[in-house]
């Protein structure tokens, strides 16, 4: 895969920008990778961004979120096959998160409803994952999440949700089972004939 140019990205932030602008719950935008360019890699190493993500401020929660965030990228990788290494590895899995607020607008059916008019402040999370082929230099995934979160206390199941949407595209390594097939409970061996 060709390396994605930093104005690449620009234009995948605006996309996904103008992807989230409705809907509720987590919305996530990724760039879909090329299987080939993962085919040679099989290890990974941790990176966090020291900045958060555009638009978006770091908090004091932010090393908790990013915590819990390495720990899940660890399940979804682990689930495709891949490793992460103890000094260097094949690629860098990047991770950065912040918030803002942001105000609702009351929807016209909700206003026709009887629904307040005043506009609504709410905390909206962006978590952004990127990976990098760290012998080429090659950018191989970007993928993005944004959703509206408790600012006092992240939500380990959200975060959760969120890493395995972002990161579903992510090609397996061919030994290893597809993440849907690790998530099937095996069937109960069935009885010695006699």
């Amino acid at each position: 895969m060709a390396n994605v140019s930093r104005s690449g990205l620009v234009v995948a932030a605006a996309l996904a920008a103008l992807t989230f602008s409705c809907g509720g719950g987590i919305r996530v935008r990724n760039l879909q990778p090329d299987a080939t360019a993962f085919a040679p890699l099989k290890t990974y190493v941790h990176e966090v961004a020291t900045v958060a993500p555009d638009g978006y401020e770091r908090t004091k929660l932010t090393p908790v979120v990013l915590d819990e965030v390495q720990r899940d990228v660890d399940t979804e990788m682990s689930a495709r096959g891949y490793t992460l290494a103890k000094g260097t590895g094949d690629m860098i899995v990047r991770v950065s998160s912040g918030a803002r607020q942001v105000e609702r607008e009351p929807s016209a059916a909700a206003l026709r409803l009887g629904a307040d008019d005043a506009p609504e402040d709410r905390t909206e999370g962006a978590l952004v994952i990127d990976i990098m082929d760290k012998s080429a230099t090659s950018h191989l995934f970007h993928g993005v999440a944004r959703a509206v979160v408790d600012p006092k206390k992240p939500s380990k199941t959200e975060l959760a949700a969120a890493v395995k949407k972002i990161l579903a595209p992510l090609p397996s390594i061919p030994s290893a089972p597809s993440p849907e097939a690790s998530a099937t409970p095996a069937a109960p061996p069935s009885a010695p004939s006699p």
